[in-house]
């Protein structure tokens, strides 16, 4: 079935006075979308831009604009009873657009860009001169802009979820980067994650730490929080970019605890990313993603693993940068056969390796224990809950031992896991239900696992819980023969 069936497209063609009209109509969403035009970095450079004018102008081009009718395709939704694509063309109505950009959008940006006179957007005539549209005379002014010359294809009935596989389809043999690839899709997952890497504070954080802006529009930020995303949700060894398309392929959300822990350990990088400002503009050296990965690593474990509120980012800051520069100086005396092992630099470049990545992190605790107790007493740290709701580190080891160093469903951990934050301390009766912090209510789990769980009680599984379980029972039962006597 053709595209012009399939979708009642109308398909006519169009002059550059029309096509900056139509941009100017046209949201290009992000949802699924590549972040182009002449004003984004994933676009077309000013040379490409130039080029198909170029050729614009000898009647050289055959691509295709392509674009959807938001008030046809609201209609559409509702005849359809597609409540998704209704809620979303209705918003996008509402918000003054008439057209979602699927395909064409480098097109119409370099149109729009070069009648609104933007500067170094030209064409070269046939003498190879270049000319921009305020060096036209007025009658080749309106030559170019009346004169019709690109094929435009307005689709009339299309849902949000088949204008994510039209893009996908229709860019299979464009230089799309992989995440560019992984958002194009509508799921609660890429929703969440181009929605927290996009919050203000959290591209801030990535501008000052990490990225040039430019970076940003081609995705690069979100990619990481997506590798880090996938790193605290699930039990992957690696997460190296097939493995990171398959984790979108396969996880269409997240639980409501995976998102808000997410959000919260971005936020408080944000935060020590205000403090500190733009490295760039201090002549500082950015952070590598490795390094950036690490310092949240370091962050989660302090949050989530050991139960700290950090009420004092830019000291964990400070700490972080001596520690990594210290740590990345040692690796230089590492030798080659022996860096997967011992080189701290080695762990760094090479982040999407999952065990790598559990090493960089294990080093660094391994240091922080030297702090711990005088940041608690000055006050860098407090526990964000009760101590009596908070496995102690000394506790979390008796229960590696106590469970012989496996899971309930039989995974085999280690104390590099525990000190790699992989491991969380749960209570069996959950403390929602009165369950003490005492080594026969506890248990390791991996992270994802126990966020998966959230607050609810497990029934008993080791020998050292059932011990104390059936203790418990006997008492009650004794208590009630008192009480019949």
């Amino acid at each position: 079935m053709s595209v012009k069936s399939k979708y009642d497209a109308h398909e006519e063609k169009k002059n550059m006075y029309m096509i900056r009209k139509l941009y100017a109509e046209t949201m290009l969403d992000g949802n699924f979308q590549r972040w182009g035009g002449v004003d984004k970095g994933s676009g077309w450079s000013i040379k490409a831009s130039n080029d198909y004018l170029t050729s614009l102008m000898t009647n050289s081009v055959f691509n295709k604009i392509i674009v959807a009718d938001i008030e046809c395709c609201l209609l559409y939704a509702k005849r359809m009873s597609d409540e998704e694509s209704e809620a979303y063309f209705q918003d996008l109505w509402d918000r003054g657009y008439k057209y979602v950009s699927i395909d064409g959008n480098n097109t119409s940006s370099t149109v729009a860009a070069f009648l609104n006179g933007r500067e170094k957007i030209h064409f070269l005539d046939e003498g190879g001169h270049k000319k921009t549209f305020k060096q036209l005379t007025k009658s080749e002014q309106d030559d170019v802009m009346y004169t019709e010359k690109l094929d435009v294809a307005t689709l009339r009935q299309i849902g949000i979820e088949e204008m994510c596989t039209l893009f996908q389809r229709l860019n299979v043999s464009t230089s799309l980067n992989g995440q560019e690839h992984r958002q194009a899709r509508w799921s609660e997952l890429s929703q969440f994650i181009r929605e927290v890497s996009n919050l203000p504070e959290v591209r801030t954080m990535f501008t000052n730490f990490v990225f040039q802006a430019k970076s940003l529009d081609k995705r690069s930020h979100e990619e990481t929080v997506a590798q880090f995303t996938m790193k605290l949700c699930t039990d992957k060894n690696l997460f190296h970019k097939p493995k990171l398309d398959l984790f979108y392929e396969t996880t269409s959300s997240l639980t409501e605890s995976q998102k808000k822990e997410i959000t919260m350990l971005l936020k408080i990088a944000a935060r020590m990313a205000e403090e500190q400002g733009p490295l760039a503009n201090r002549n500082a050296t950015r952070l590598s993603r490795g390094q950036l990965l690490a310092l949240l690593n370091v962050i989660q474990e302090l949050t989530a693993g050991r139960g700290y509120k950090i009420k004092n980012t830019a000291v964990l800051f400070k700490w972080f940068i001596k520690k990594d520069y210290d740590f990345r100086q040692e690796s230089k005396t590492v030798t080659a056969e022996d860096r997967r092992e011992k080189s701290y630099q080695h762990w760094l470049d090479q982040f999407m390796h999952r065990q790598l990545q559990d090493r960089s992190l294990a080093k660094l605790m391994e240091a922080f224990d030297q702090v711990e107790e005088d940041w608690v007493t000055a006050g860098y740290l407090t526990k964000r809950r009760a101590g009596t709701e908070a496995f102690t580190h000394q506790q979390k080891e008796d229960l590696l031992y106590l469970q012989e160093g496996q899971t309930r469903k039989g995974e085999q951990i280690d104390l590099f896991d525990l000190y790699s934050g992989r491991l969380h301390a749960d209570h069996v009766v959950s403390v929602r239900d009165g369950g003490p912090t005492e080594i026969w209510n506890g248990e390791l789990m991996f992270a994802e696992d126990n966020l998966v769980k959230g607050p609810k009680s497990n029934e008993p599984h080791f020998d050292f819980q059932h011990e104390v379980f059936e203790e418990d029972e006997d008492s009650l039962e004794k208590e009630d023969e008192n009480e019949l006597r």
